[in-house]
Order: C-alpha cells, then sequence, then structure tokens
C-alpha cells in the first residue's frame, strides 16, 4: 500500500481507461468503483495467520477484448452489479450508481 502515503492523487485505471481518480485518502478509504474496490479487497496483509483465513472475492465475468472495447464502462461485464450477484451477498449497483460520476470537486468515477 505504498502509494497511499507517496501519492496525493490517485487514477485506478482499467484497460487502459481511468475508472476512479482522487485524492489517496479518499480512494482508499471510500473506494467508490466497483473495481477499485477490489483491487483494495485483493492486497495481502502482513500478518501470515490472517492471510491464510482470508477469503478472496474473486472477479468473475468475462474480461472484456482491449480491441473492443464494450460501450459505457469496460468494467461492466465484470461487475457484481451487472446481474451477476452471488447467492446470500448484496448488489451492489444501487449503493454504486448514486455516487457515479462526481463524488466531490475532487474525488470521480468514470464509467
Amino acid at each position: 500500500m505504498t502509494v497511499r502515503y507517496v501519492s496525493d492523487r490517485i487514477a485506478v485505471m482499467y484497460l487502459g481507461e481511468v475508472v476512479e481518480y482522487g485524492p489517496a485518502e479518499l480512494v482508499f478509504d471510500d473506494p467508490a468503483h466497483p473495481y477499485t474496490r477490489a483491487l483494495l479487497d485483493a492486497i495481502p496483509t502482513a500478518d501470515p495467520a490472517l492471510e491464510a483465513n482470508r477469503s478472496l472475492n474473486l472477479i468473475s465475468g468475462e474480461l472484456p477484448s482491449p480491441l473492443n472495447l464494450p460501450s459505457g464502462c469496460a468494467f461492466g461485464s465484470r461487475c457484481l452489479g451487472n446481474g451477476q450477484v452471488p447467492a446470500g451477498e448484496a448488489d451492489i449497483t444501487s449503493a454504486f450508481l448514486p455516487t457515479r460520476g462526481c463524488l466531490s470537486p475532487s474525488h470521480r468515477t468514470y464509467l
């Protein structure tokens, strides 16, 4: 997590496109885009005991071709808000859609 401490602002990219951009603290503490959340969930912990018992939320879905990107968000085919909600888990679409675009003058998501 070094980038959190050496950067003032962070841009998260997926397939060559910025999907979230903002102050480092906001991007790490309150990620808005599902891909940013998935990246942060994948950061390993330094404690081997905690790491051994940790369950990873793997990203499912088809990776789109970088040569033929879909319209809209390139992450859409892999997003849990795209009808791929695992049984017993909450649909993040309703939580994510209200924050689409400008979260504050300095924190944005791009779809």
